[in-house]
This record gives structure tokens, C-alpha cells and sequence, in this order.
């Protein structure tokens, strides 16, 4: 199966230091690729990356085509991109929010075309933000932000999702929701790679794991093949408890090393 994803040798230095040593991966299609390690391990610059928002070296391919070498709506239309941060600047109502993700394909003179509202209601729905439209995305709770912004993304409807802490400040019911939503979407077929701290949701939705330490990649592979005592003292230093239930795996940091 062709990669829909491959970062060869990929290297990223901030004020002239090294930040990302050297990563490699190749992610197929309808694959969810959980991103994770520790604080300052690399993970958020590498996403960046690959969203093209920082400069990089080595290739980045996506659908077989050089992610450098493709025009920036082309790209927009390519790779949907969930930053960290989930600041918005003005009080528009949450629908006018979600619909800028389908700006790469409609450009800013056009208007909605029934395509364009339906990829707008079916993120909305997934993301559980329906209920929001009208309200201004400014008198948000930060966990509502949280989940317009990913209807955003959503809504952009391109073939890879890049995911940064896209559970961060949500309480465990929304956290589920979230990752559940990701989950399916690569289960219909587009690639997802999130950014995540928590390793009982990474363990248990993602396909595959990539653990970052050090701006490296240390292991990549199914989440029981990377999330193993040894690697977890390795790169957290922490002692880990991990299991399974209803044929899905569990792990659980329990104490420090």
C-alpha cells in the first residue's frame, strides 16, 4: 500500500537549534498516527512541519507529491491543520468559524455551494458544535473553542488531518467524543496524525504510535509494540501498568523512575 504520508529525513532547527533530528515515517492512508513523548520532544515542531508553517529539511511527501513543491491552496486543499493554540480573534458566530475551513476550495469571492454547507453541517455534527451555530465563538467556554476549531478542520474535508493536543481542556465525555470522531475519519479513509499527551487515548483509538524523545523518532509500530515498559522508563521515565479491555489496549503512567 502506497504511503499517504512519508517524511524522509526530516529536520527542524528553531534560533539555530536542533529541534527535530532526522525523522522518518511513512503513515497509510486510513491511518490514525498518534504523535507522542515528552515535554519538548519534538512532536508539536514536527506537526508544524508538515502543516508547512515552519521552514523544514529533508522531503515531506503527501499523496506522492512534495509538500514544497505545491502551491499554498493546493496544499490547503491537501492537509487541514489544528494548531495548539485556539485563540480566535473576532466574535463571529460559530458557523462562520467552521465554514473558513472550506476557504481553499471556494477562495474568498464565492459563496457556499451545497457541497460546501454540507461538509459544514456534517463537521459541525461530528464535532457536537451544532447546537452552537449561532452563538458568538468569543462567549465560548475554552472546551467549545476547542471543539469548533477542530469542526473547522473538519469541514476542510482534506485527505490528511494534522491534530495538536486536540483534546487538551476537554472534560473525559469530550475527550472521547473527539477521539472518537478521529478514529472514524480515518477509518473512512482519510490520514490522521494527532499530537497527543495522553497515552490511555493514544493507546486505545490510534492504529499506530510514533515515540518522540529528544527531536527523534524512538519507535514507531502498533500502540503494543511502542508503548512498552521499557520505552516508556526510556523516554518518560516513568514505570507504566498497560493491559487490554474489550479488545483494546490500556495504559496507565503509575509512577516516576
Amino acid at each position: 500500500m502506497t504511503a499517504a504520508l512519508v517524511l524522509d529525513r526530516v529536520s527542524v532547527a528553531l534560533d539555530r537549534r536542533p529541534v527535530v533530528v532526522d525523522a522518518s515515517l511513512a503513515v497509510p492512508p486510513g491511518c490514525l498516527l498518534a504523535l507522542v513523548g515528552p515535554n519538548g520532544a519534538g512532536k508539536t515542531t514536527l506537526l508544524r512541519a508538515v502543516a508547512g508553517a515552519i521552514a523544514w529539511q529533508g522531503r515531506i511527501m503527501a499523496a506522492g507529491q512534495d509538500l514544497a513543491a505545491v502551491p499554498p491552496r493546493v496544499r490547503a486543499q491537501m492537509v487541514a491543520y489544528l494548531p495548539q493554540q485556539r485563540d480566535i480573534a473576532w466574535g463571529l458566530p460559530v458557523r462562520e468559524v467552521v465554514a473558513l475551513g472550506r476557504l481553499p476550495h471556494i477562495g474568498f469571492a464565492a459563496g457556499e455551494g451545497a457541497g460546501d454547507r454540507a461538509a459544514i453541517d456534517r463537521a459541525m455534527t461530528a464535532a457536537g458544535v451544532e447546537g452552537l451555530a449561532a452563538r458568538p465563538v468569543d462567549r465560548l467556554s475554552g472546551g467549545e473553542r476547542a471543539r469548533v476549531l477542530l469542526a473547522r478542520a473538519l469541514a476542510q474535508a482534506a485527505p490528511l488531518l494534522l491534530v495538536d493536543e486536540p483534546t487538551a481542556a476537554l472534560d473525559p465525555h469530550h475527550q472521547l467524543q473527539v477521539m472518537e470522531v478521529l478514529r472514524g475519519e480515518a477509518d473512512a479513509g482519510r490520514t490522521v496524525v494527532a499530537v497527543l499527551h495522553d497515552l490511555a487515548l493514544a493507546a486505545r483509538f490510534a492504529h499506530r504510535i510514533a515515540l518522540m524523545d529528544g527531536g527523534r523518532i524512538l519507535a514507531e509500530g502498533p500502540p503494543d509494540a511502542v508503548l512498552t515498559p521499557d520505552w516508556l522508563a526510556r523516554a518518560y521515565r516513568v514505570e507504566a501498568l498497560a493491559g487490554t479491555h474489550e479488545g483494546a489496549m490500556w495504559v496507565l503512567p503509575w509512577r516516576r523512575r
